[in-house]
């Protein structure tokens, strides 16, 4: 794993890119681990976004919405251009 590079964050996080944007899909994939409480700046993604929630507890936001509780086997599905942040809950699960 890496820094996160392309996912904008205010706390420790890590990005294990797995499939990067090109001419015919815009669906970057990348596994993103978080330290507790840690959570990305908010953001947008011209593609859209889907978040598949494979372990622990989160925390996910859409601008002028209040932030949803995300748990193991949650899917978080994002429309294009719509601003949210996402992390990891403040207590290991």
């Amino acid at each position: 794993m890496r820094r996160a590079a392309s996912i904008p964050t205010e706390s420790s996080s890590r990005v294990a890119p797995t499939s990067e944007n090109d001419a015919v899909f815009n669906a970057p994939i990348g596994n993103v681990t978080f330290e507790l409480g840690a959570r990305t700046n908010w953001h947008k993604h011209s593609g859209g976004q889907i978040l598949l929630v494979i372990a622990g507890e989160g925390r996910y936001q859409e601008r002028g919405k209040p932030a949803q509780v995300t748990r193991k086997g949650d899917v978080v599905r994002i429309a294009p251009n719509v601003e949210h942040w996402y992390g990891a809950g403040q207590n290991l699960n």
